[in-house]
């Protein structure tokens, strides 16, 4: 039976296997004693110069990222931390030629190694190179620090370097100027397309402002009909760009399908990807256009709207930047032609809108000059009937008077139907005075009651036997009111008069004068709270209907046959309410009759 060696003694076993300056070297260490040197010009490690194991012990141990390369071959070696850095890509290549492990980037390092060859250091700062990794070519900056390393005689023998990547700082930079670029751009973009107002403009600007910010030589924004399969470009920037697609079978299936899709499309060498139309184009003589290009679709609703196309005379690579910019610029785009061609629409709808409002102003004010003209016959029509009748009175009473053979009973008789008649002239002129405000107003406090006790005796002989005028006896002694007592009585007679039409010569006016605390709720907010006297004519006529009740007040309006009356009896009550500070109320119900109430301001004696 084989007794187990203790660990102790696999430790001294291992460690008498590796050399000395490979013992602490890590997985890298390892790999190096277990490789096979012995087909390259080094040998086994246990022969290498002493510099060489130097300067290994040196950077295998070492946590910053180092690689050699050594004599003729440039056989390279690099630390734990060094592989590590490049994500794999030198697995399988330690000890083969610089050459090769740097084969994508060699012209770019080739004069830095042979610099320090010649015994010259050297440093970079920031070093753009593009590497493979992981299968991928990427981007990336470096620091690099290159120096001659030389052997136990003194001469160079090879290149010693301490990369560090700046790849995500330099990275991170670029991205905060990107983004300040693009900030500064959307301020441009939006002091340019200030005050603009019509979509011709709308995409030109577009199209200069991304143009320059891009180093583009056109941007061109095209609208889809998708039922249609076409793309309508907007020629302010498409100019000398016969290559762009009319027809979106005319884009190759591949980028037509994503487009579909809703996938920006990025060309970075657009020579192999020319729509069908470029052979047709060139067929003509024209030249080609190759270089880069962007397609950013728009889609809407479910369907493809518009594209923002964007061309660059060379090839170059889109960065994600780039394309995420073109894409948002084609949604404002879209956002802002939208909004704008609505503006215009509206525009136009509020241009239409005003000719109509101005021909409908123009129209009610034909209208209006023939209603004045009507109601100005009618007017003039009444006055003259009411005047011819009192003149014709007038004229035959005198006529009669002038007679030889009449009674001096009847002559007495006739003058005084003269002097009434006269009267009659009088107030109708009062009436004319009253409505358009000749007649001077000459307010005076005076006894409600008694002023109307005595319109009452005056009137009720001309209403006939058939209209019964019932005065309620008053509940104080007086009520005293402020107001012109002649156009008091002329707003009373025009009440009772109305009140006597409506009943067509038959029934019952009841008048009633009482104290008043306030106005009624439609007296309106301009007038003072305070205390009213309020006479009240009601009537047992035929009613106002509702539709009537807002235009009773007005100038000329009445529901009386041509040559029975002016309309000016109630316009004249209403004046004389307000200017006598009070206010006049109707309520009516067809086939019942109207109260008409008349507020005057109470006057305190």
């Amino acid at each position: 039976m084989t007794t187990p060696s203790p660990p102790q003694a696999d430790a001294h076993a291992l460690s008498a296997q590796v050399p000395g300056f490979l013992v602490n070297g890590g997985d890298i260490g390892a790999l190096i004693s277990r490789q096979d040197w012995m087909s390259t010009s080094l040998g086994a490690p246990q022969t290498w110069p002493n510099a060489l194991k130097t300067i290994l012990a040196t950077i295998l141990t070492s946590p910053q990222p180092t690689i050699v390369a050594w004599g003729p071959e440039l056989l390279s070696f690099f630390n734990d931390s060094y592989r590590d850095m490049m994500g794999g890509r030198f697995d399988g290549f330690l000890g083969h030629p610089a050459t090769e492990l740097w084969s994508d980037v060699w012209s770019d390092l080739e004069p830095i190694v042979s610099n320090a060859l010649a015994g010259k250091g050297s440093y970079y700062e920031n070093m753009p190179l593009t590497l493979n990794r992981n299968g991928t070519d990427t981007p990336s900056w470096w620091s690099l620090c290159f120096m001659p390393l030389r052997d136990d005689n003194g001469a160079v023998a090879g290149v010693y370097c301490l990369p560090i990547d700046k790849t995500e700082k330099v990275l991170a930079e670029q991205q905060q100027v990107q983004a300040h670029r693009q900030h500064t751009f959307w301020a441009e973009l939006g002091i340019a397309q200030r005050g603009i107002n019509d979509p011709p403009t709308l995409m030109a600007t577009v199209a200069k402002t991304l143009g320059q910010f891009l180093g583009t030589d056109c941007v061109c924004y095209g609208e889809v009909d998708i039922h249609q399969g076409s793309v309508r470009w907007h020629p302010e920037c498409a100019e000398g760009y016969a290559l762009l697609p009319h027809q979106l079978d005319e884009i190759s299936p591949s980028v037509a399908a994503r487009l579909l899709a809703g996938q920006t499309v990025a060309v970075n060498d657009a020579s192999a990807e020319l729509p069908k139309s470029a052979a047709a184009h060139q067929a003509m003589g024209a030249p080609p256009h190759p270089g880069a290009y962007l397609l950013a679709p728009l889609v809407k609703e479910g369907h493809l709207a518009a594209i923002l196309f964007v061309h660059s005379p060379q090839p170059r690579v889109w960065t994600d930047s780039e394309q995420a910019l073109v894409e948002a610029v084609a949604e404002r785009t879209w956002a802002s032609l939208q909004r704008l061609q609505a503006e215009l629409t509206l525009r136009e709808m509020n241009s239409q809108l005003d000719q109509r409002t101005d021909e409908l102003l123009r129209l009610e004010g034909v209208l209006r000059q023939s209603q004045k003209l009507d109601v100005l016959g009618q007017l003039t029509s009444s006055i003259a009937h009411d005047f011819n009748n009192l003149l014709g009175i007038i004229s035959v009473c005198i006529q009669l008077v002038r007679a030889d053979n009449v009674p001096v009973e009847q002559r007495v008789r006739y003058m005084d139907r003269i002097f009434d008649t006269a009267e009659r002239a009088t107030k109708l002129t009062a009436h004319l005075l009253a409505f358009t405000r000749q007649e001077p107003f000459r307010p005076e406090v005076f006894d409600v009651a008694l002023q109307v006790q005595s319109v009452v005796e005056l009137v009720r002989p001309l209403l006939g036997t058939n209209v019964l005028i019932h005065l309620e006896q008053p509940k104080e002694d007086a009520y005293f009111a402020t107001g012109d007592i002649s156009q008091f009585e002329t707003a009373l007679v025009n009440l009772l008069v109305n009140a006597a039409d409506a009943m067509n010569g038959k029934g019952q006016i009841s008048i009633q004068v009482q104290p008043a605390n306030d106005l009624p709720p439609d007296a309106g907010s301009e007038l003072q709270p305070r205390d009213f006297v309020a006479i009240s004519i009601a009537d047992t006529g035929c009613g106002i209907p509702a539709e009537k009740l807002d235009a009773i007040f007005k100038p000329f309006f009445t529901t009386k046959p041509a040559g029975k009356g002016t309309g000016l009896g109630l316009s004249q009550v209403f004046g004389f309410a307000k200017e006598s500070g009070g206010h006049v109320r109707v309520v009516s119900e067809v086939g019942r009759g109207s109260v008409f109430t008349l507020y005057l301001p109470r006057a305190r004696t």
